[in-house]
């Protein structure tokens, strides 16, 4: 709903308090949402988290580097936390 205007909003959360049908339906179409977002989650490598943890404690940096050569500093931050 973050893409509709106040006006926009203001109407579809009318029509949810109204309608227990509909709240069921926004209910089941966020669930397959967040499924689908989890079966599409980049998966961590083992390891990976605590490799850059002992990097920060030991020397107070992190490099990275991915199984493509480049470093992937962002990404695997992003995946571990």
């Amino acid at each position: 709903m973050d893409q509709l205007s106040p006006a926009e909003k203001a109407e579809v959360e009318g029509y949810l308090a109204t309608s227990p049908d509909l709240r069921a339906e926004v209910k089941e179409i966020e669930r397959s949402l967040e499924l689908f977002a989890q079966s599409a989650a980049i998966k961590t490598p083992a390891g990976l988290k605590e490799r850059v943890l002992d990097s920060i404690r030991n020397d107070g940096r992190v490099d990275v580097v991915t199984k493509h050569g480049s470093s992937g500093l962002w990404p695997a931050m992003a995946a571990i936390f």
